[in-house]
């Protein structure tokens, strides 16, 4: 199985996604991890997790979500 990361808005995150937040001017991670909650506040909306704290918030654009499928199998010919 491959994982990468994929750009998402924040009203694409969902309980359960792991997502990183990504300083805008050097790329670096500043915050990582599965999101637990999602906290609506007066001026901008807030994912969290129990243990890392605040995630990703919906005025922040730099945002990824873990993205992770199966490397496709070729299928063999039916022989006759």
């Amino acid at each position: 199985m491959s994982t990468t990361w994929a750009p998402v808005t924040f009203y694409e995150i969902r309980v359960g996604d792991t997502v990183r937040t990504l300083d805008h001017r050097t790329g670096e991670v500043i915050a990582a991890g599965q999101v637990d909650h999602i906290i609506h506040c007066k001026d901008h909306d807030r994912a969290v997790s129990h243990s890392m704290g605040l995630l990703a918030r919906s005025d922040y654009p730099h945002i990824e979500r873990r993205a992770s499928w199966s490397p496709v199998q070729p299928t063999a010919p039916n022989g006759s």
